[in-house]
């Protein structure tokens, strides 16, 4: 009888001890998922940034009457511009994925 005791005594406490090591690597994993949501998402916000201040440069460029006569016709550069702000939009959804999956973690 006491051995039984003995060893149900046992059981239980590596049982309890496997769940709490479960919990952890659990809790490390959600952890590390969580650190590369953020960067993610400051990298993202960074893109973000960069591409709208160039979008914000070549509108400057289209607004000087000199400029915008010399590449009127230069399909390259409208199409870079275009180009860029779809970019910005497919970075604003991968943003907002990001951020929604963060929230999720948190």
């Amino acid at each position: 009888f006491r051995d039984f005791e003995v060893n149900g005594g046992s059981a239980k406490t590596s049982k309890k001890t496997s769940s709490n090591k479960i919990s952890y690597e659990e809790k490390k994993a959600a952890d590390k998922s969580r650190r590369k949501l953020e960067r993610k998402v400051a990298q993202l916000e960074e893109a973000i940034e960069r591409a709208e201040k160039d979008i914000q440069q070549m509108d400057e460029q289209l607004r000087d009457p000199a400029f915008y006569k010399e590449v009127a016709n230069d399909s390259a550069f409208f199409s870079k511009y275009e180009a860029r702000k779809q970019e910005v939009e497919q970075l604003f959804e991968d943003y907002e994925k990001a951020t929604n999956e963060l929230n999720l973690l948190s």
